[in-house]
C-alpha cells in the first residue's frame, strides 16, 4: 500500500509549506504567548482573527498606557506582514513552475520569520512596561516604609 497520493500538486505543496511554518513555530514561545497564538492562527489561515488578536492583546495590557504608543509601529508592521502572508498564500499555484512555487513559499516563510521577530518585540516592550511599573511601585512602597519608620522613630524619641 504506501502513503496516500494527493490528487492535486498544490495540495502537496500546501502541506510542505505548512510543515515548514510549523517548524518555525517551535521556537515562538509558550502556547499562551502572543507570538505563538498569532503564528498558529496564520498557519490555520485565520488572518483577520490574527489581526484582531493583536488589538485584543494591547487592550488587555491597557493598564500600561504607554504600551500602545511604544508598540504602534510594531503593530502596524505586524498587521502589514499578516496581509502580505495572506496575499501570498492565496496566489494560485496550479499553473506555476516548481521554482516559482518554491520562491513564493520561501517568501512566506521569510515573512513568517519577520512577523515572529516583531511579535517578540511587542511582547518584550510589554514586559519592560510591566517591569518599569513594578520598579516604580517598589520605590513607592520602600519610601512609604522608610517614612513610617522615621515617624515611629521620632515618636519614640519624643516621649
Amino acid at each position: 500500500m504506501g502513503a496516500p497520493q494527493l490528487d492535486n500538486v498544490s495540495d502537496s505543496e500546501f502541506i510542505g509549506l505548512e510543515l515548514r511554518l510549523r517548524k518555525t513555530l517551535k521556537d515562538a514561545g509558550g502556547a499562551s504567548s502572543l507570538t505563538h497564538s498569532i503564528l498558529s492562527m496564520l498557519i490555520n489561515k485565520s488572518y483577520s482573527h490574527a489581526s484582531k488578536e493583536i488589538d485584543m492583546y494591547l487592550e488587555l495590557k491597557s493598564e500600561y498606557p504607554q504600551l500602545a504608543e511604544f508598540t504602534k509601529r510594531y503593530v502596524d508592521r505586524a498587521k502589514h506582514i499578516i496581509e502580505d502572508i495572506e496575499e501570498r498564500r492565496n496566489i494560485p499555484t496550479e499553473n506555476m513552475s516548481m521554482t516559482k512555487v518554491q520562491a513564493i513559499h520561501d517568501g512566506i516563510v521569510d515573512l513568517f520569520d519577520s512577523l515572529k521577530v516583531i511579535l517578540k518585540k511587542i511582547e518584550k516592550v510589554a514586559y519592560n512596561q510591566r517591569m518599569t511599573d513594578l520598579r516604580s511601585t517598589l520605590i513607592i512602597v520602600r519610601t512609604f516604609s522608610w517614612c513610617i519608620l522615621a515617624i515611629i522613630g521620632m515618636a519614640f524619641f519624643m516621649e
